[in-house]
């Protein structure tokens, strides 16, 4: 999941054990929100089940 994340921007990667660096990073977001926001909104296709991903899921299960 971190290399989604950061190969995507749509979200933050923290280290519980640096407390100081954490919270940077999550007033940097938090500051940058629509920059994730659009990021997330450009890449949700990718996340989403839908139908499409049904049947190729469904396709895969019952190949031959």
């Amino acid at each position: 999941m971190v290399k989604l994340v950061e190969k995507y921007g749509i979200g933050v990667v923290i280290d519980p054990s640096d407390v100081e660096g954490s919270v940077k990073k999550i007033l940097d977001a938090f500051e940058n929100y629509e920059y994730y926001r659009q990021n997330v909104e450009k890449c949700k296709h990718l996340f989403v089940w839908d139908e499409e991903k049904e049947g190729e899921f469904l396709e895969f299960v019952f190949k031959d």
